[in-house]
């Protein structure tokens, strides 16, 4: 499992198996996180989180299309570099363990898109 070295909600976010690109595995991710909600919840989360792109993304196919939508945000966009293996450490065993208890338990779409940071850059 790929665990950035980041905030712990942050690293609960973007843990990712291992074996895949990391932008791949973002992807997939978000796609399940997208069909776990359900149309409904997604669609509102999409217009809460992403209002500015809203009726691009929502126009498109659910979720492939909503995932590259979504993914191509500027704030999801710079969530998911934060956590890229080029860019970050690994995190230690610790923080590991306790990202993947937290993603596992709590991560769900509206978790997973506050993560991104506002027009204000990363908190």
């Amino acid at each position: 499992m790929w665990v950035p070295h980041l905030s712990l909600s942050r690293a609960a976010a973007l843990a990712v198996p291992l074996g895949q690109p990391y932008h791949q595995a973002i992807r997939d991710k978000l796609v399940r996180l997208l069909e776990r909600a359900g149309k409904r919840r997604a669609r509102a989360a999409v217009q809460a989180y992403l209002e500015r792109e809203e009726h691009e993304i929502l126009a498109t196919d659910f979720p492939d299309g909503w995932a590259d939508q979504i993914l191509s945000n500027d704030g999801v966009s710079m969530l998911v570099m934060s956590g890229a293996a080029e860019t970050v450490e690994p995190a230690d065993a610790e923080l590991a363990k306790e990202a993947l208890d937290e993603d596992r338990d709590e991560i769900d779409l509206e978790t997973f898109l506050s993560m991104a940071p506002s027009d204000r850059g990363l908190d």
